[in-house]
């Protein structure tokens, strides 16, 4: 009962059927794009399908009817005004503006939408694969780390604190593991394995050590 109330107080939708952000979702830093309770967030879209998806046969048939009938809304929301042609979009803010979407001036890409729409099974089979795809271009094969998204955020517009970081560092540009890992996980989870498996060798902090003195 007390998780149902707590999902009820989530399920909040915006314009775009996508789940409201408030201030913020995975990445806190992203916390003045949905104050005015207009912003939208393409992930945390995925992450309640996903879970939703795993809770609706814990509950009565009235709340499973509910429930699922959110997760046919959220799947649509997701592949209509979540995907931007080539990969999925992050977020819709206060101010009508997409992030994660090709007419982006910061964060055109994010590596979270793309993993995500892999592990939660939530998008259509060929933008899932495109958007895997796209997401390669946030990887950094010389320097041998996986940014979260690109371009850096910088101080022009206030979309949060995340904004007061320097480019690349942290939330801004920078690798988030668990971010890294939810792509390598979504690229073993399409069958990808032999690539997965280079990526993960390419960020382990051992195999970065092994030949130092």
């Amino acid at each position: 009962m007390h998780l149902t109330r707590a999902l009820n107080n989530v399920l909040k939708f915006g314009e775009h059927d996508l789940i409201l952000i408030g201030g913020g979702d995975w990445n806190d830093a992203l916390d003045a794009v949905g104050l005015s309770n207009k912003g939208e967030s393409v992930w945390l879209t995925q992450f309640c399908y996903m879970t939703l998806k795993k809770f609706v046969n814990y509950v009565d048939n009235d709340t499973r009817i509910k429930y699922i009938a959110y997760i046919e809304r959220m799947r649509e929301a997701v592949n209509t005004f979540g995907y931007d042609g080539k990969w999925f979009r992050r977020i819709y803010t206060d101010r009508g503006e997409w992030l994660g979407s090709r007419t982006s001036d910061v964060c055109k890409i994010d590596l979270l939408s793309q993993a995500f729409a892999v592990l939660s099974e939530i998008g259509d089979k060929d933008k899932t694969e495109q958007a895997i795809e796209s997401a390669k271009s946030l990887i950094d094969y010389e320097n041998g780390y996986i940014k979260l998204l690109d371009p850096a955020f910088d101080d022009s517009k206030w979309f949060g604190y995340i904004c007061a970081y320097p480019r690349g560092v942290r939330e801004n540009g920078g690798q988030y593991a668990h971010a890294a890992i939810w792509y390598i996980m979504a690229l073993f989870r399409m069958g990808r394995i032999d690539e997965g498996y280079a990526l993960l060798k390419m960020i382990n902090p051992i195999e970065k050590c092994r030949n130092r003195n």
